[in-house]
């Protein structure tokens, strides 16, 4: 079947939309009709009206109830990114070797985005090294990339993909976790930088004695523990009076539509185009049930590690509106390709899994040396800082006399609300405000302090802060130039990259000014995407 044309209600393939929702299709007037009951309560939701608004504004909730929930990273928090960038730096025709850090991975979408995006004509062998702290993501990220090593394609994308997302996954998919798991119980001993599956790379898991075991729980769902008990301590956790505020506000910035897929994804836990159908759905996926505890945010959005422009660019099929059917598709298109680069006989992919602090890595990667080194924000000052992160990771960097465009990439989410100056302001944005206004004529007045109103115009206002003025101040606080000399605890020189060779600088900013064409789809585009536009990335280089 064609992808993105199943019918909603007899799932064979269909290309008549609902014209009020665009989130489905059908494949006639007949099945159309006969839907209409279970597909009423999504296309005559509330969520589907444009002014729509949340419960707290009525007063039933306090915002901040839920706004303190300290869960696992799951899933990303800002659009993933190819850390090569192959022919804006070593060159579209290179065909040296190629090593990868990714120090506090997270989840694996900026590893399948990079390993996805290499030119096809690239032979030479790449070594990629991911790392996290959680040991429950290292098992997530170690499984998914075992089944992409070692099942065919079809089936392996498709469990790769329920795995990372859904709550649930098929009899099949946990038929190939069993075999996944009788394979690392019989390699454990030489499981280290050994060749697995068809491709000629090798895989090492690089694990401390006691993370062994823990390994092998995460191919199965707990003993007794049904679809239905696992459906709901996962309601009783995302669904419950205490989250419900946080959900509603980010909904606050979402499209319409937008909002239905989210909430559908917040009941039933599934990652599938809105209308597939979801029966065969009934094993508890093991990866998010290793506790008793609902291991993620209960506002945990699967959107927030994509772009959504591209996400919104899929031409996947006719529901147009179908935001997660529309990320399905292009997760599944990066997946094929990184299956296919990862199996292949000729060009080797190595991967080396480890489970540990960041600041840990240059004492166990001795004489090891990377092209690309990507810490995500740990970063900010909140966490790690850049200083530590110099004197850990710099060392790791390849030196400029064997790779001069070796890259280290921090992200600073939020560096400028530690200006000065914009400290100085608290919550006076009155500037910003009347520049919001231009862009939104009519933006309508507030009438309670719990206006929905208030607060997406308050947080839209961020959007027209003078980014570059505030991340300058924020630099001179931190003493970056400082940071990189070989002075102190540093023992390698780095300095900041004048001009971006890998990811933009500010990449959720504002592009296009006012008056320009399509500024104003472009500003919807990034309040629903949930960022502020103050997300900063800093490339630094050896010296």
């Amino acid at each position: 079947m064609k992808e993105g044309y199943e019918c909603a209600s007899c799932h064979q393939y269909g290309n008549l939309k609902c014209k009020a929702c665009h989130l489905v299709v059908y494949c006639g007037r007949r099945c159309q009709t006969a839907h209409w009951k279970e597909h009423k309560k999504y296309c005559k939701s509330p969520f589907m009206k444009i002014d729509w608004q949340p419960e707290w504004t009525k007063g039933h909730f306090l915002l901040g109830a839920a706004e303190h929930d300290e869960k696992q990273h799951f899933y990303g928090n800002m659009p993933a990114f190819d850390i090569v960038q192959l022919a804006s730096n070593e060159g579209e025709d290179y065909q040296g070797d190629l090593r990868l850090l990714f120090a506090a991975s997270g989840d694996l979408r900026n590893v399948v985005k990079t390993v996805a995006s290499l030119p096809e004509h690239y032979n030479g062998s790449i070594s990629v090294a991911i790392n996290d702290r959680d040991f429950a993501i290292v098992a997530r990220n170690i499984i998914i990339c075992l089944i992409a090593l070692t099942v065919p394609e079809d089936n392996a994308v498709d469990c790769m993909m329920h795995l990372w997302f859904s709550t649930l996954i098929t009899q099949e998919h946990a038929k190939i976790l069993r075999e996944l798991q009788l394979l690392v119980k019989r390699g454990m001993s030489k499981m280290n930088a050994t060749v697995i599956g068809n491709g000629c790379g090798t895989f090492n898991m690089d694990l401390m004695d006691e993370d062994w075991d823990l390994l092998l729980d995460y191919f199965q769902p707990p003993n007794g523990l049904s679809a239905a008990q696992a459906t709901q301590r996962r309601k009783d956790a995302t669904s419950g009076p205490s989250c419900r505020p946080r959900q509603e506000r980010e909904m606050c910035w979402q499209l319409p539509a937008h909002r239905i897929a989210n909430a559908r994804y917040y009941d039933d836990g599934v990652f599938l185009p809105f209308g597939s159908d979801r029966k065969a759905f009934d094993v508890p996926n093991p990866t998010f049930f290793q506790s008793a505890i609902w291991p993620v945010n209960a506002h945990a959005d699967i959107t927030a590690g994509w772009s959504l422009q591209e996400i919104m660019a899929q031409n996947s099929c006719p529901a147009t509106n179908d935001l997660h059917g529309k990320l399905f598709f292009l997760i599944r298109d990066l997946l094929i390709k990184f299956h296919r680069r990862v199996n292949s006989p000729t060009q080797a992919t190595n991967f080396h899994f480890l489970h540990m602090d960041a600041m840990a890595l240059d004492d166990h990667l001795t004489n090891v040396y990377f092209d690309r080194i990507e810490v995500s924000n740990t970063s900010d000052s909140a966490y790690i800082g850049v200083p530590r992160m110099i004197e850990h990771l710099a060392p790791l960097l390849q030196p400029r006399s064997v790779n001069p465009h070796a890259t280290l990439i921090m992200l600073f989410m939020k560096a400028i609300f530690e200006a000065p100056s914009l400290l100085a302001r608290g919550d006076h944005y009155d500037a910003e405000h009347e520049l919001l206004k231009k862009y939104k004529p009519g933006l309508s007045q507030y009438t309670a302090w719990f206006d929905v109103n208030l607060m997406m115009n308050f947080l839209a206002s961020f959007m027209f802060l003078d980014m570059d003025k505030f991340f300058d101040e924020f630099l001179k606080v931190h003493e970056f130039a400082k940071a990189g000399k070989t002075t102190g605890l540093a023992t390698v020189g780095m300095k900041m990259k004048k001009k971006h060779t890998i990811v933009e600088k500010w990449p959720t900013k504002m592009k296009l000014k006012l008056g320009q064409l399509g500024v104003k789809q472009e500003l919807k585009l990034l309040r629903a995407s949930g960022l502020r536009g103050d997300e900063r990335y800093v490339e630094w280089k050896r010296t």
